[in-house]
């Protein structure tokens, strides 16, 4: 399935390996993001450049509570799970919940909207997640 493939190429903390997943005009929107962290990326380029300082902030530990409903279109999918997630500048562990939905075409991933609980990613982003808003488009 794409969005498990998605969160293996998370946990790769590879870039390119999450790029290769997506469609060349894919995009990613956060719609909770706290201030000063992107609401939206698009382009897989650009998608690239977000995870490439997301990983050099934060380290995924574990994704685990995966839960899928599938949508009438079967290239759609929603999911909830829950991440394990380490804050690299202070070495400290975090837990936070998400809501997804993930969006499949020919070339690739084509969307990925994640909702989270802003309250715990703004709280790192006083410290080591600050420098991870990449290019964004609205």
């Amino acid at each position: 399935m794409a969005f498990e493939a998605f969160l293996d190429a998370l946990m790769s903390r590879d870039a390119t390996q999450v790029g290769a997943l997506l469609a060349p005009d894919a995009v990613i929107e956060f719609p909770f993001a706290p201030d000063g962290a992107p609401e939206r990326v698009v382009g897989r380029a650009d998608i690239e450049h977000y995870f490439v300082k997301a990983f050099a902030a934060k380290t995924p530990i574990a994704f685990t509570g995966l839960t899928f409903r599938h949508f009438a279109d079967s290239q759609e999918v929603f999911a909830e799970f829950k991440s394990e997630m380490e804050a690299n500048a202070e070495r400290r562990r975090y837990h936070n919940r998400y809501c997804a939905i993930l969006r499949v075409g020919p070339a690739g991933i084509e969307l990925f909207r994640e909702w989270y609980d802003p309250a715990v990613d703004a709280e790192l982003r006083k410290t080591a997640h600050a420098d991870t808003a990449g290019p964004a488009v609205s």
